[in-house]
């Protein structure tokens, strides 16, 4: 990044205030009526895992993921090129 030293102290410093205030804002905004994933399909299956002090969110992907992204995700355009539409 072509960053002194002084300045990748600065970055951190920052970028974890930043993360504070992200971390306080989820706690206190979003995780407070329960957690709710705005998605359930076989290909990914989701869960939490909770320690002291730490949130994990662990992401199983299933083979066919790939497929179904493609088929739900693609833009039009890349749709016709490949032949899926």
């Amino acid at each position: 990044m072509g960053l002194t030293e002084n300045e990748y102290r600065e970055f951190l410093s920052t970028f974890g205030f930043s993360l504070n205030y992200l971390k306080k804002y989820l706690n206190d905004v979003v995780f407070r009526g329960g957690i709710k994933f705005p998605f359930n399909i076989e290909e990914v299956y989701t869960s939490l895992e909770f320690g002291k002090g730490q949130m994990h969110l662990l992401i199983d992907v299933n083979e066919k993921a790939a497929e179904f992204l493609e088929e739900e995700l693609w833009d039009d355009n890349k749709k016709k090129k490949e032949g899926l539409e």
